[in-house]
């Protein structure tokens, strides 16, 4: 989860911040006591939730009204990270401007319900130096972080 944290956070724009989209199942699994995600816009898709928006926590019923949401706020946004569940990761893929995906394969067997689709032919494993490279370890779970640049990128 360190990982985690320090690569939606890392911000190289002064007075901008990242987002992150979720799912309403994937905001229900973070501990009380993280939420929201600090240092970080969080953005929960819910077709159930009613709440109002805050400072820190945006509602949308679907993932274009995420964007259409996020889009009024592009002066205060450096980057958008989707950080589940299955349907988001699906819809985002799909999107045009979904330009990097970051994948950590992890070295060990949970048991979990819910994977990262197969992703689409034009990804393709590129480099990015803010990732460390190779085999990686926390907690005693040996893990590897791959990036995968969209080749047809069309960012809006």
């Amino acid at each position: 989860m360190e990982y985690f944290s320090e690569i939606t956070t890392a911000c190289d724009k002064p007075g901008k911040i990242n987002a992150v989209l979720m799912g309403r199942k994937t905001w229900d699994s973070i501990p009380k006591k993280f939420k929201p995600l600090p240092r970080r816009l969080n953005v929960i898709l819910s077709h159930s939730l009613k709440n109002e928006d805050t400072d820190n926590v945006l509602y949308a019923q679907s993932f274009p009204q995420a964007l259409e949401k996020l889009s009024t706020m592009r002066e205060k946004l450096n980057k958008l990270w989707v950080i589940g569940g299955l349907m988001i990761y699906k819809e985002a893929l799909e999107h045009p401007s979904c330009d990097k995906v970051y994948l950590t394969k992890i070295y060990k067997n949970f048991e979990c319900d819910t994977f990262l689709p197969e992703l689409p032919l034009h990804f393709d494993v590129t480099k990015d130096d803010a990732v460390p490279q190779g085999m990686q370890e926390e907690n005693g779970i040996q893990y590897e972080v791959l990036v995968y640049q969209n080749q047809n990128q069309n960012k809006v």
